[in-house]
């Protein structure tokens, strides 16, 4: 059986801006936020029987938590039978995914000249999911 297992884990400031961006929602919002699900969880060796259970996962805590996550890193299991002496499934795609929050920002060189002022959504934030595929053997 193939799994991937939460091998890091730092979450803890995206709640604390998640906490403080619920505080500021309109009224009518804030009924349908009092709705939503209880956030989910990552535990550190958590276990995502596929790809998808691991995508639907961080859709919901993303929802709960008012919060985006972009992929950061991925290793193919492709680029991984080079380095990995292990038979891995052709149905896998990723051998290694690492998730990071958008207000962590990414390295952005302009390639303008800088006339127009622009936005961005960075705060330095550290949180993010890192996931490696793991073979069960029995």
């Amino acid at each position: 059986m193939i799994t991937w297992c939460l091998n890091h884990a730092r979450l803890h400031t995206c709640l604390i801006m998640a906490a403080v961006f619920s505080k500021s929602v309109s009224s009518a919002e804030h009924s349908e936020a009092k709705a939503r699900p209880q956030v989910p969880s990552f535990v550190l060796g958590e276990r995502f029987e596929s790809y998808d259970e691991l995508e639907a996962k961080l859709k919901q805590y993303e929802k709960a938590t008012y919060t985006q996550w972009w992929k950061r890193d991925c290793r193919t299991v492709d680029a991984a039978k080079r380095r990995v002496n292990r038979q891995l499934s052709d149905k896998i795609r990723y051998y290694e995914v690492v998730f990071k929050c958008i207000n962590g920002g990414r390295k952005f060189k302009s390639k303008g000249e800088g006339i127009r002022s622009t936005m961005t959504f960075r705060q330095n934030c550290p949180a993010e999911l890192s996931l490696r595929m793991e073979m069960d053997w029995l």
